[in-house]
């Protein structure tokens, strides 16, 4: 988006999500012979502007899914809502169909800006699904191709990532948030209280 535009200019594209990428990386420690895991993704839109205020905004929006892995099931999924991670126990998000591991997050406009959070479920075939049924513009789950995700390396040079998410990577954006997936503080700032209780940190 040209700097010149204004935040409420082309946001929407129906084809956004066929070239999106997503920025990804593990955490690993054990605590007390239990292992512990922080898988983190980094989704990036163009840009972040407010529905009753669309004066407000911002271009180059990152926000995060996390999943929190303990002796390999996952107790919680994270979802970044701009400053804050809103975590929700596993068995309140619903899972894909005959995909337990695998749970979708809306990203949507919360009567403002953009962010994530769960979706509603349903029981189907004794399985938490969601309700949606159509969950983006050409009608796919978002994620479920492994192509759109990009290993988050230290350098970003070293990367495999075209030049503009390079660029990405080393810039703040206008909002004051960038890229948190290699973000060690931030991992550790937010884990589940239970985790915390038991000492779990990240390095």
């Amino acid at each position: 988006m040209p700097n010149e535009k204004p935040y409420d200019s082309k946001c929407a594209y129906n084809d956004q999500l066929d070239r999106a990428k997503v920025i990804v990386k593990e955490y690993k420690t054990e605590k007390n012979g239990n292992q512990y895991i922080v898988r983190i993704f980094g989704m990036y839109a163009v840009k972040d502007v407010g529905i009753i205020t669309p004066t407000f905004g911002h271009k180059h929006e990152w926000e995060h899914a996390l999943l929190y892995i303990k002796n390999k099931k996952v107790e919680y999924v994270g979802a970044s809502q701009h400053t804050e991670v809103k975590q929700y126990p596993s068995q309140e998000v619903p899972h894909l169909l005959n995909q337990p591991n695998t749970f979708p997050l809306k990203y949507v406009m919360h009567k403002g800006t953009h962010d994530f959070s769960k979706y509603d479920g349903k029981k189907q075939d004794g399985q938490f699904v969601p309700k949606a049924t159509n969950p983006t513009p050409n009608g796919k789950w978002f994620g479920e191709d492994n192509s759109v995700y990009i290993e988050y390396k230290e350098q970003p040079e070293q990367a495999t990532l075209p030049s503009q998410y390079i660029a990405i990577l080393k810039k703040w954006h206008n909002g004051g948030i960038n890229l948190k997936v290699g973000n060690v503080d931030y991992i550790n700032k937010w884990l589940p209280d239970s985790w915390k209780k038991d000492q779990v940190t990240f390095k």
